[in-house]
């Protein structure tokens, strides 16, 4: 007797797409609103512990019958002063949210469809305070110069170090500082010229409040061996109402060129300053012209001339840059 066993993907035998949740588990604080979405089809929600997990909302979906929906807004409560059942540590609480799919006639879809039994899904949430913050960079080492960015993101943990989720940290402001008043600088949302997720978009015309977000953009303006930045949490989420703070060291070091004179002058409507161009390895001062002299010197015989491009930023009816280095304000008032 020939036995032949064939294999196939799991959604080919089932002849159905599998349902998956956007999220499987998280770590939130009190009071977090967040959301959790399905597919395919439509779905029931619930929340098997309604005093740590409240159902806000039922985003709208073409087809859905009512009372069900593929997305679904949700937000955290406050925990209990005594602890909680099924808690994992400390003042971490846990629940879980369900999403039971559901026919056309809003009755439950069962498992013809899957060769998996139940096809309800499932995101365990749990609930915490944070005890402590950490900040990533995206490298420890900066140069003074305005185009040079990086972001500097916060995240949190309870008290056995498990992290927070990103829903959780969004949610929360903090207090951005830095040794020395113009080591670093924030960068305006506006100006990164990078493609914002839509939190961050909506903070763009809100430059305090994008202050306080767990991720800002910041530029170097002022060398210095170890710069100490740290994040510290404003919310009253904090394990017992502590201050929590997270630290990081930064090093800033000299632009290979610089300007002069320096990054702040005052001139007179109508008058014109010439800059020169500054090499810190050598210590001295070029006309923009002998600058390019210099640097052709350095380069391999045959590389093309180098030249310097000039552009100005910034609001274009208070003056002008042009080719050669020479800055030419504009009259008028202001």
């Amino acid at each position: 007797m020939l036995l032949v066993l064939l294999s196939a993907p799991a959604g080919e035998l089932c002849g159905a797409e599998t349902r998956r949740i956007s999220a499987r588990n998280l770590l939130l604080s009190p009071h977090t609103p967040f959301s959790l979405e399905a597919a395919p089809g439509c779905f029931k929600w619930s929340a098997a512990d309604v005093s740590l997990v409240q159902v806000v909302r039922l985003e709208e979906a073409a087809g859905c019958p009512h009372g069900s929906s593929r997305r679904v807004q949700l937000v955290t409560r406050a925990l209990a002063p005594g602890g909680c059942e099924g808690g994992r540590g400390k003042g971490h609480c846990r629940t879980m949210v369900l999403a039971v799919p559901v026919e056309g006639d809003g009755s439950e879809a069962r498992g013809s469809a899957s060769c998996f039994g139940d096809e309800s899904l499932g995101c365990e949430v749990n609930v915490g305070l944070i005890s402590s913050l950490s900040i990533s960079t995206t490298t420890r080492e900066m140069v003074a110069q305005d185009d040079e960015m990086q972001w500097l993101q916060a995240h949190g943990y309870d008290v056995e170090g498990n992290e927070f989720s990103e829903s959780a940290m969004r949610r929360l402001h903090f207090r951005w500082r830095w040794e020395g008043p113009s080591e670093l600088s924030f960068v305006d949302l506006a100006t990164t010229r990078q493609i914002l997720d839509s939190d961050l978009e909506a903070l763009a015309s809100r430059p305090e409040a994008a202050r306080l977000h767990y991720r800002v953009p910041v530029h170097a303006t002022t060398p210095n061996p170890a710069v100490q930045t740290s994040a510290t949490l404003l919310n009253e989420t904090a394990a017992a109402r502590q201050q929590v703070s997270g630290l990081v060291s930064i090093r800033i070091r000299p632009a290979h060129v610089m300007l002069w004179p320096g990054r702040r002058v005052a001139v007179p409507p109508g008058s014109c300053l010439r800059y020169h161009l500054c090499s810190h390895q050598e210590g001295v001062c070029h006309t923009p012209e002998s600058f390019d002299r210099r640097a052709a010197q350095l380069l391999p015989r045959g590389s093309p001339a180098p030249s310097t491009r000039w552009s100005m930023i910034g609001n274009p009816a208070v003056g002008s840059v042009d080719g050669g280095g020479v800055f030419h304000s504009l009259l008028g008032t202001f």
